[in-house]
């Protein structure tokens, strides 16, 4: 890679896949040894210790960034009308995000999922991202906690 790896994280289900965050503000999913098979970008991460993570069900990546967004991919590189091919690895352009009150997000996770099954909403409704429950932080040490309802 050649830049500063902030975060490493296998694949929840699937451990020959390896999630490598860096500095370069690029976040690479690796399958197999050293096959490089995707990238994934829109955030900033140039000089802060910022990892990206899977969703529970390893359909989403979430990252902080060195603005005060967090991102979200989606992993299905398959269906993801943002991945385009160049070589053998794709690259996911497209992405989601939202706005926190920090700064610089440094952290930023999704809850369990069984936090998410316990909220109020029927079980038959959380399909995709509805009920999802996101945790952030920080250089300032406020943790926010976020939930999607639609």
């Amino acid at each position: 890679i050649g830049r500063k790896i902030t975060g490493l994280e296998f694949k929840p289900g699937e451990p020959d896949k390896l999630l490598v965050t860096a500095n370069d503000s690029r976040i690479r999913l690796y399958d197999g040894q050293t096959m490089l098979a995707c990238k994934y970008k829109g955030h900033s991460n140039q000089n802060s210790q910022i990892r990206a993570s899977f969703s529970p069900d390893s359909k989403f990546i979430i990252s902080g960034s060195e603005q005060p967004e967090v991102f979200i991919w989606r992993t299905d590189k398959v269906t993801a009308p943002g991945c385009m091919c160049s070589g053998s690895a794709f690259k996911q352009r497209e992405y989601e995000k939202f706005s926190a009150e920090e700064q610089h997000v440094t952290a930023a996770i999704f809850a369990p999922e069984n936090l998410r099954s316990a909220r109020a909403f029927p079980l038959e409704e959380l399909e995709g991202p509805k009920g999802q429950i996101i945790v952030t932080a920080g250089y300032t040490g406020k943790i926010q906690v976020f939930e999607q309802l639609k």
